[in-house]
């Protein structure tokens, strides 16, 4: 095509693949770049790196690397089909890895969107390197799409902020917790309590290990705060949370221990504790939370505890 020709459809194709690749950041970070692309077609390439490698032994490229890859090229294929309209996203991907792709060479997948209904892709899509007779892997799988109208998400700084402002507050608000040196790591709505040793833990001098009082303790307000954890999340994430007022030290009631049963399964050494609790059933006024506390191996705990409690009024 020389310079004064009018772009052809392939063209256009191509540039809108690749301004859809330029648009992920892993796939920038990846290297991925696009060959071809056509209606309901795409083939990308990734570049071997030294830091894309699983197996250091080898120098064979990480098959996460080659997954991403194949599945950024399903999305591109689809985003290329003619009936496809808005975004898309993998509800299923299944990657048969057939060979370890060779080391030092390019990693090329081909896709293809070879039917579309109202809501889904079908796809089935390769992954070669310079031996293009022995494919690297296949998959076949399929994508939802649909119009472009869901709103973004919050930016992530501000969730996270939002979270942790809510669970600190309800952590300060309890004298206790503090006396103890507890404190609370989260990951997401899951969290691990964490019980740092201190001197003034020592029941037994002779061993020495941690008081049985203490590691009740630890494991009643695992029970207490994990729970009220949950009846907050989701007020939480939709925003409905008035946290200028729980910093001020109006928070919401915390359950009440009916009652707490502790299994002693060793001796609590002199070290940090950690313990999660699993809400087995948390209904209107009663709840039953099961927690678990270990220090150097997370399969063997030393103590255990189930505690049922009364739950405050929802309304206030």
């Amino acid at each position: 095509m020389s310079k004064t020709d009018p772009p052809t459809d392939q063209d256009a194709q191509l540039a809108a693949t690749q301004r859809f690749i330029e648009a992920l950041p892993h796939s920038k970070a990846l290297g991925m770049r696009v060959i071809s692309a056509g209606p309901g077609t795409a083939e990308l390439a990734m570049e071997y790196d030294p830091k894309f490698v699983g197996d250091p032994e080898t120098g064979v490229i990480h098959g996460g690397a080659v997954s991403a890859l194949m599945d950024t090229c399903c999305g591109a294929a689809t985003m290329a089909h003619p009936d496809v309209k808005g975004v898309t996203a993998t509800i299923d991907l299944r990657i048969d890895y057939m060979r370890p792709a060779t080391p030092g060479q390019c990693i090329r997948a081909q896709a293809t969107c070879y039917h579309v209904t109202r809501n889904v892709a079908f796809l089935r899509a390769r992954a070669i390197d310079d031996d293009k007779d022995r494919p690297v892997a296949s998959a076949p799988g399929y994508r939802r799409h649909r119009p472009m109208s869901r709103p973004k998400p919050e930016p992530v700084k501000v969730v996270k902020h939002r979270r942790d402002a809510a669970l600190t507050s309800l952590v300060q608000g309890v004298p206790y917790i503090h006396f103890l040196g507890i404190e609370f790591d989260r990951r997401g709505d899951e969290l691990t309590a964490i019980l740092p040793y201190a001197e003034h833990l020592i029941g037994n001098p002779a061993l020495p290990a941690l008081h049985g009082g203490a590691t009740a303790a630890f494991l009643e307000v695992t029970a207490i705060i994990g729970l009220s954890w949950s009846m907050l999340w989701d007020g939480v994430e939709r925003g409905a949370l008035d946290l200028e007022a729980m910093q001020a030290g109006d928070l919401p009631r915390l359950p009440k221990t009916i009652g707490f049963t502790v299994d002693y399964l060793r001796s609590g050494l002199p070290r940090d504790s950690y313990a999660r609790a699993r809400v087995n059933r948390s209904g209107r006024r009663y709840a039953s939370v099961h927690v678990e506390a270990w220090q150097d191996n997370r399969m063997r705990p030393h103590a255990q505890a189930t505690g049922h409690f009364l739950m405050p009024r929802r309304d206030g």
